[in-house]
């Protein structure tokens, strides 16, 4: 296991997957979650699910920007 504490782009993980190792990797901010999450899925063909509620990065990502496009 890798622990990446801060996770950004999310360069730690994309290394931990080439030498076959796992990665928690903890981020706070949503546009670097989205960075990151859009490279795994890109570079290494792995898709985010969110473990409480099922949903798939990519709704979930939606259901947010929808939702901070409704209050601007």
């Amino acid at each position: 296991w890798v622990l990446d504490p801060f996770l950004g782009s999310g360069t730690t993980c994309l290394a931990a997957e080439h030498v076959s190792r796992r990665c928690l990797g903890i981020e706070l901010e949503p546009k670097f979650v989205d960075v990151a999450l859009k490279r795994l899925k890109d570079r290494c063909n792995l898709d985010a699910v969110h473990v409480q509620s099922g949903k798939s990065y990519d709704e979930i990502r939606n259901d947010r920007l929808l939702s901070n496009a409704g209050g601007s």
